[in-house]
Parts: C-alpha cells; structure tokens; sequence
C-alpha cells in the first residue's frame, strides 16, 4: 500500500492540513465517509483506501488517481526516494538536515530514509556533518554551475 505515503507527500507538498484536505475532498465528491482520523490512518497505511475515497482526495489535491496509484511512474520506489532525498537536500544545500526532518519533509520511514542516504553517501553526493545530512560540496558546486548555464542559455537564447 503505497497510497498512503503518496497521499501524505503531496498533502504535505501542498501545504494542506488532514482536517482541510477531509474537507476540499468532501467538497469534491459528495457522500464520501471521512473524516481526519480516517485519512490519518490511510496515510499511515493502516487501512486501504476504498475507491471512492481515492479518487476523492486526488480530485482535492489536483492529482490523477493513476498517479496516486502509481499508474505513472516508471522508477522503482527506491528510486523515487533516493531522487526525492536529493531534491530535499538540494533545497537547502547548505544547511544539514537530520534523519528525523528527512522523514518529515518526506514523508517516508527511518529505514527508507537512512538507505537512501547510505546510497548517496557511497556515491559521494551527500554526507554526514555534526548537524545532519547535507549534499556534498562538489554536488552544489556541479549545481550551482548547471544553474548558470541554465540561466546564460535563457538569457541568450529566450529573452
């Protein structure tokens, strides 16, 4: 069941609280049984999500069901993580993150969180530093020189 965490990133992405998004999905799709407990749990993946439900909450945060369910993607899970941990890291390049606000901001668990890290720490793009986990410096170098080329082709070729 990987609805669940999906619903809980994008609800997170969004900005959006259980109580409201229970609310915008209501809104959405009439005579749906729901209520924040109820969603808690799916996004816990303590229950399934019955259909209704489903499309219900992806109507509300603007996405496809087939997305929810995977429909769309053709990375592993593993992958998805490990790509989502370098975008989260890549946020803030500079400031370390801990295991437990990795997990927040991802929404996914200890273990999935810490062998993405191993991965990328192997790989040298991030490491370890007394206040967390942060990308490793020729990581935001090599970015920061993709963003200039980035930015000089736009200024060149499309202003």
């Amino acid at each position: 069941m990987i609805l669940g965490r999906r619903i809980r990133r994008l609800r997170k992405a969004a900005g959006i609280s259980l109580a409201d998004l229970v609310e915008l999905a209501a809104e959405r799709h009439l005579g749906i049984e729901l209520d924040a407990a109820g969603l808690r749990s799916i996004e816990r993946e303590e229950r399934p999500a019955p259909r209704d439900v489903a499309v219900a909450v992806a109507r509300a945060l603007g996405a496809d069901l087939r997305d929810l369910e995977g429909g769309g993607e053709y990375v592993s899970e593993t992958s998805q993580a490990l790509l989502r941990l370098v975008e989260e890291l890549g946020r803030a390049p500079l400031q370390p993150q801990t295991i437990a606000q990795l997990m927040e901001s991802l929404g996914e668990p200890r273990d999935r969180v810490m062998r993405a890290l191993r991965n990328l720490e192997h790989a040298e793009w991030a490491e370890q530093g007394p206040g967390g986990w942060r990308l490793a410096p020729r990581i935001v170098r090599l970015s920061e020189r993709m963003r200039l080329a980035i930015a000089d082709v736009h200024r060149v070729y499309l202003a």
